[in-house]
């Protein structure tokens, strides 16, 4: 946390990192934006800064005005500031009421710089909890005068040097103005140490997406689900998580009877020399005229499908093919997308169906 660069051989040493890599223009404007920030951007947007400034985000070991300066306990954590006031006056109002409870919390954003950053409006809600209960106070403003105390005192122990002043207006609201000297070594902790996980509790997280069909191409749609699920993956992943990146594909059903009897007309020695398969498109198009105009032909695909499912060895061959051929043009999006992805596709839980189906029978959920 910031307070442990508190030493004056810390401050000594980030002050002249800071003069030799030429950074105090850049912690300056990201200062002003910060202390304005919305609590979700902060963090983003140092990181952004620290980008452009040129730092790498890893932790320093050497104390010379050539090297990051050692910041203890840079791997630990990072507390958001939103966090950090929500869990100072969730604390004020339990020490001050604990018998009352809220829904939620009340800790806003100011809406004019000169209110502070930040408001906790909790003395209104309060007051009407309280309001017909010995000794309750006879406004919202007394409620929110006794907060101000109270948050002091938990500030102090939460996150000692962070809360400035704290005014009550209005009919009640609290005023929070943060340290800018707290804030200062809050930005240069991030700079000098490198962005940090915020402190949550982790576990194993599924993130399914991407997901495109086998014998089609990837249009838009999966274009954006890749994206933003590997977006979703990589803050999991920098958080802690253990993450399994599910691409669960469209490779089973009703259309690859129709490839299948398509490849066998069009390459009937499959089986003994796999056809290269370039153009799948063109390949599936070609398979679904044929599926539209030849009622033979539909026949003979209806019956790949049950024969695939079955397990039939020639089925088998012709659907990994048309699904090899489709994967390796996936993977050209995905590399040029430096993007990794578990396969789990719609064939995965193809064993798995008869013990499903047989269980909903015995419990007469369905009927075959």
């Amino acid at each position: 946390r910031t307070r442990r660069m508190a030493s004056s051989a810390t401050r000594e040493s980030v002050a002249a990192y800071v003069a030799t890599h030429e950074l105090e223009p850049k912690l300056n404007a990201m200062l002003n934006e910060l202390v304005q920030a919305r609590p979700e951007n902060a963090q983003s947007w140092m990181s952004g800064y620290l980008a452009n400034a040129g730092g790498n985000g890893a932790p320093a070991t050497k104390a010379s005005a050539g090297a990051a300066p050692v910041v203890a306990g840079a791997a630990k954590p990072l507390a958001s500031v939103y966090a950090l006031l929500v869990d100072i006056c969730t604390s004020a109002q339990k020490s001050l009421y604990p018998d009352v409870t809220l829904d939620g919390h009340y800790v806003t954003e100011c809406t004019k710089p000169e209110w502070g950053e930040y408001q906790n409006n909790t003395a209104l809600s309060l007051y009407g909890k309280l309001k017909g209960t010995p000794g309750a106070p006879t406004n919202p403003r007394a409620v929110a005068t006794a907060l101000v105390e109270a948050m002091h005192t938990e500030g102090a122990r939460i996150e000692p040097g962070m809360l400035g002043k704290l005014d009550v207006s209005g009919a009640g609201f609290v005023n929070i103005h943060l340290v800018r000297a707290w804030i200062e070594a809050r930005v240069l902790d991030a700079a000098v140490g490198g962005m940090r996980p915020p402190a949550v509790r982790t576990c194993k997280a599924v993130v399914d997406f991407s997901s495109p069909n086998v014998a089609k191409e990837m249009h838009v749609g999966h274009l954006r689900s890749t994206i933003i699920g590997d977006t979703i993956c990589r803050v999991l992943e920098f958080c802690g998580y253990e993450v399994l990146r599910i691409n669960h594909v469209g490779d089973w059903g009703t259309q690859f009877g129709m490839l299948i009897a398509h490849m066998a007309r069009e390459h009937p020695d499959f089986l003994d020399s796999p056809p290269p398969i370039s153009d799948l498109q063109k390949f599936y198009k070609a398979a679904k005229v044929r599926f539209d105009e030849d009622e033979t032909f539909k026949h003979e695909a209806h019956v790949n499908v049950v024969n695939l499912q079955a397990g039939d060895p020639a089925c088998r061959k012709a659907w990994k093919i048309v699904c090899e051929a489709s994967r390796n043009e996936f993977s050209k999006v995905y590399k040029r997308l430096h993007i990794e992805l578990d396969e789990v596709g719609e064939s995965f839980y193809n064993p798995y169906i008869p013990a499903v189906v047989s269980s909903l029978e015995m419990q007469g959920q369905v009927s075959i």
